[in-house]
């Protein structure tokens, strides 16, 4: 069975943690990340290199190939991305 392809949503305080587990997850392959800022940006890929970097939630959800996205964004955000990555 293939790992399952994560897209995560938020690059903050918790969205490292979550990036730190799926990424130690064999199960698990984290394709992409939404970060920000240019130094979150920075720093999601000088740690994850074999995921794609995006600016937007939006722009992830359109470009990147995933299973699953997690959503790690302020609480007000979580709908608009959620409805988006479900659309696709």
């Amino acid at each position: 069975m293939s790992p399952v392809k994560f897209a995560l949503a938020g690059f903050g305080a918790w969205g490292k943690l979550h990036a730190k587990s799926i990424h130690d997850n064999p199960d698990a392959r984290l394709v992409a990340i939404t970060a920000p800022t240019e130094a979150t940006r920075a720093e999601a890929a000088a740690t994850y290199p074999a995921a794609r970097i995006f600016a937007t939630a939006a722009e992830m959800i359109a470009q990147a190939d995933f299973d699953l996205i997690d959503i790690v964004t302020p609480s007000h955000t979580h709908r608009e991305i959620a409805l988006a990555a479900m659309a696709k």
